[in-house]
């Protein structure tokens, strides 16, 4: 009894950590994911009016620096961040 006891409480911890570790995939894809959309919303945005400000430019490189740590990055939004450090930084 004892044996199915420790059993059945082996397989409910390995389906509990299993389900834990889909929600912290998803959690990390769902940042990821925003993390992206500010980038490219700012980003394109600053490139559209020529230039940015100092809080712009530290909102977009902190955005960036995270996205980046979470791996897989699309180069397309590190391009963005890169075309934006080339427009000429604007007063606050």
């Amino acid at each position: 009894k004892l044996q199915n006891f420790f059993g059945v409480f082996l397989q409910f911890q390995i389906g509990v950590d299993r389900q834990t570790n889909q929600k912290d995939k998803a959690v990390e894809r769902g940042v990821k994911m925003l993390l992206r959309a500010k980038i490219i919303d700012l980003g394109l945005h600053y490139l559209e009016v020529g230039e940015i400000p100092p809080y712009g430019m530290e909102t977009l490189k902190g955005c960036y620096k995270e996205y980046e740590a979470l791996g897989d990055g699309d180069h397309s939004v590190g391009d963005i961040v890169r075309r934006c450090e080339t427009l000429k930084i604007r007063n606050g």
